[in-house]
């Protein structure tokens, strides 16, 4: 039994048991696989590269951008899968591969995954298909198996180094994943290497639901929503859920 503006109201069988039905879709709404999930698209890296390893005869090692202000290199809060890469050929035209690496302890990367490395199309930017799940804070590095444009220098407004970014080089082959190196680390540089990552977003919750009629008052209605999670149209809509126990569900 209720009360609704000075009138007693009795709530029969058959309104509890609609009020329970409409609790039990509500409640398996929110269960449904993915409802509250939405996925976008970012990239990370910088694939503008300018200097060519064979300058400095780097060729056949593994690396991974450390730090880095402003172009992040790594995966961000929510990423989960990486779905392409991309670098930007000079001259020579490597091949080159995609490397995701994990921080483990200081100067160690542990390897997470790695793609076969491509032959590039001279002096053209090249973005490459992949499927590497990952999770955020991992790191993208770049495997050089021979010569390639493979970095470039970071700079200040007034041209000095920008030490804000470093890059960790390992030497010898690629380890398996789970494998770990130990990378000897270069300030004032930041990878050719850019990658796309599916990042999922999780919305912000929907509107309560009333439980008593005084969270309808004084505008709280305009906050609120039916099981079905439509908002009120006014106090009166609002009240009216909370007093049938919600079989009267908003009006919309």
């Amino acid at each position: 039994m209720g009360k609704v503006a000075g009138q007693r109201v009795t709530f029969g069988a058959s309104a509890r048991v609609g009020a329970i039905a409409a609790s039990l879709a509500a409640a398996a709404a929110l269960l449904l696989p993915n409802a509250a999930l939405a996925s976008t698209t970012t990239e990370i890296g910088s694939a503008q590269g300018t200097i060519d390893c064979t300058e400095t005869g780097l060729t056949g090692f593994n690396s991974v951008q450390v730090t880095s202000s402003g172009d992040t290199y790594a995966v961000p809060a929510g990423g989960t899968l990486i779905t392409s890469w991309t670098v930007q050929a000079g001259d020579d035209t490597g091949p080159v591969g995609l490397e995701v690496w994990q921080p483990s302890t200081t100067l160690t990367y542990t390897l997470v995954a790695s793609t076969p490395v491509e032959t590039l199309t001279a002096n053209s930017v090249t973005t490459f298909p992949t499927s590497i799940n990952v999770e955020a804070g991992d790191l993208i590095g770049l495997r050089v198996d021979a010569p390639a444009v493979c970095e470039a220098p970071t700079l200040n407004t007034d041209g000095t180094p920008n030490f804000a970014y470093s890059v960790g080089f390992s030497y010898g082959a690629t380890p398996a994943p789970g494998g770990t190196a130990l990378m000897s680390v270069f300030a004032g540089f930041q990878l050719d290497i850019s990658a796309s990552v599916e990042v999922t977003v999780n919305p912000p919750p929907p509107p309560p639901t009333p439980t008593s009629a005084v969270q309808c008052k004084h505008g709280g209605w305009q906050g609120l929503t039916d099981s079905q999670g439509t908002l009120f149209k006014n106090q009166g809509d609002c009240v009216s859920f909370v007093a049938t126990q919600g079989t009267n569900l908003a009006a919309g």
